[in-house]
């Protein structure tokens, strides 16, 4: 998926590989504060299919701007109605204000 932010800069929202795994760890420790956070590519590369869970990032400007994690999940409560979990969405603090983190929710 190809967007504009409101200044312009053309992003890139695409799924997650083993590739981008430090610029997803710097990402990560701008949300936890966590000097010791690492993303091991080989775990982004067995969930690069997109059936369980989604890492998804988006590209701004030639680098990793932001990050969202969706997972899904099976119900049990109503009967085989699906839901998905969203969690660890950041925006570096460099691109914030932009529109970034509205693009990865869309």
């Amino acid at each position: 998926m190809h967007e504009r932010t409101n200044t312009g800069h053309l992003v890139e929202i695409r799924l997650a590989a083993g590739a981008d795994a430090n610029a997803l760890a710097a990402l990560y420790r701008q949300l936890t504060g966590d000097a010791r956070t690492r993303v091991l590519p080989a775990r982004l590369d067995a969930l690069a299919d997109g059936a369980r869970a989604q890492v998804l990032v988006c590209e701004c400007g030639g680098e990793l701007a932001g990050t969202a994690w969706l997972g899904f999940c099976e119900d049990i409560m109503y009967g085989e109605q699906p839901f998905a979990v969203l969690e660890n969405v950041v925006v570096d603090a460099r691109w914030r204000g932009r529109g970034l983190g509205a693009m990865l929710l869309r």
